[in-house]
């Protein structure tokens, strides 16, 4: 499948479109885990004062430290190999468009065309 960009300039602008895509959603990611541990926290706080913490619907074990055993929870270990996958991802786009920008920028280029 071959695609066709007017320009060059179009093409990076195209493709740092893309990274910065990916960054968001990466950043919502990660701010949705920070989120869950945080409401997760706050029912542990609630139960410990006596109050009924179960809203949320989070299983845990009762030992002392909580913060722990959501961290250990198959969702919060999937959403966190997702996250760390997503990183991965960002950083080779970014690292790509870097170079893709020095290799379009160059004076070799300008030369050859």
């Amino acid at each position: 499948k071959k695609l066709y960009f007017s320009s060059i300039t179009e093409y990076l602008a195209i493709f740092a479109e893309n990274v910065q895509y990916h960054r968001e959603r990466l950043e919502d990611a990660k701010h949705e885990q920070e989120q869950l541990l945080k409401r997760y926290q706050q029912q542990e706080e609630e139960q410990q004062r006596g109050g009924f913490g179960f809203r949320l619907g989070l299983r845990h074990p009762h030992n002392a430290d909580n913060e722990t055993d959501i961290r250990q929870s198959r969702g919060y270990q999937y959403a966190a190999e997702k996250i760390t996958k997503q990183e991965q991802r960002v950083r080779t786009f970014e690292a790509v468009m870097k170079e893709q920008k020095k290799l379009f920028s160059s004076s070799h280029y300008h030369h050859h065309k």
